[in-house]
């Protein structure tokens, strides 16, 4: 079982558990940063493709995230929910 601890701040302790989960979910970002990649162009900041830091309109695992985050994010706060800082 995954458990998360606060101890100050969240947080994971490293298990197989853990591992497991965390090889799932990026087999996920990746699957999902695949079909968007064939349909849907991902916008970077243009500083982000100037320095290297992505690839101009690719998706890869940190976008799919952060959208992910966002999308949810802005779910909640429509039903009244506040997302933690």
């Amino acid at each position: 079982m995954l458990r998360a601890f606060n101890n100050g701040s969240w947080y994971i302790p490293k298990t197989k558990t853990w591992l497991d989960v965390y090889s799932k979910w990026i087999r996920i970002l990746k699957f999902i940063s695949s079909i968007l990649n064939g349909s849907v162009s991902c916008h970077h900041p243009r500083l982000f493709v100037k320095y290297g830091l992505r690839e101009k309109s690719v998706w890869t695992c940190a976008d799919v995230e952060m959208a992910l985050s966002a999308y949810s994010a802005k779910k909640l706060s429509s039903f009244g929910g506040k997302p933690e800082p």
